[in-house]
């Protein structure tokens, strides 16, 4: 993950000790904060077991992880957001220990399905807000809800899109943002593309998760 840096100094940075699960984290420009060590939680559902995300999820936590990458379109976040209830639940961690970071899938790029598809993810995980919510590829399908949408001659059919203009429609639920950061995966043009993230609204934050 890359975060912007234009406005955290080196100190802010450095740690008093070594990282611990318990202290990982760094600082986003907007003063939220995101661990540097997360599980990601990608399957393919038609050769992965049951419940083995969610069990999965739930040992991570007890052994210390508290960043989690995920996305609707891995099929696998009712077992996620099941696994952070129950360990909520128990007492294990609360939900602010958590940080989850959902992705917007290729088809729903147009503004006017941010903010349904974000509600999708709620929804199936059963929480209030997404710490982190990232564009998931710097390339749109043709929207809808098909999630790989093909000509009759198998060919991918693309849309074109402005990347900042996805991201104008900021998602307020009751006054409060659904999600408390937003950014982007694999994009070539990061510097740019997040810097206009960050001029277009001074409280977001911009991120950037590379593979």
């Amino acid at each position: 993950i890359i975060v912007n840096l234009e406005q955290t100094s080196v100190s802010e940075m450095s740690f008093k000790r070594s990282p611990t699960a318990e202290n990982h984290r760094i600082p986003l420009n907007d003063g939220n904060t995101i661990p540097l060590l997360g599980l990601g939680t990608f399957s393919t559902p038609k050769i992965t077991a049951k419940d083995a995300c969610y069990n999965a999820v739930k040992i991570a936590i007890d052994v210390g992880y508290r960043h989690f990458d995920g996305a609707w379109v891995y099929g696998n976040e009712a077992e996620v957001g099941r696994a952070f209830q129950e360990k909520i639940a128990d007492g294990t961690v609360s939900r602010d220990d958590i940080h989850y970071c959902g992705k917007l899938w290729n088809t729903y790029h147009p503004p006017e399905m941010v903010r349904p598809t974000l509600e999708k993810s709620l929804k199936l995980m059963k929480i209030d807000y997404i710490d982190l919510y990232i564009i998931e590829l710097p390339m749109a399908f043709k929207a809808g809800d098909v999630i790989y949408p093909k000509d009759e001659n198998g060919k991918y059919l693309y849309q074109l899109t402005d990347l900042c203009a996805t991201w104008e429609v900021r998602s307020e639920s009751d006054g409060e943002y659904a999600e408390q950061a937003i950014g982007s995966a694999s994009v070539n043009r990061l510097e740019v593309f997040n810097k206009a993230l960050i001029q277009s609204d001074s409280d977001v934050s911009g991120v950037d998760g590379t593979t």
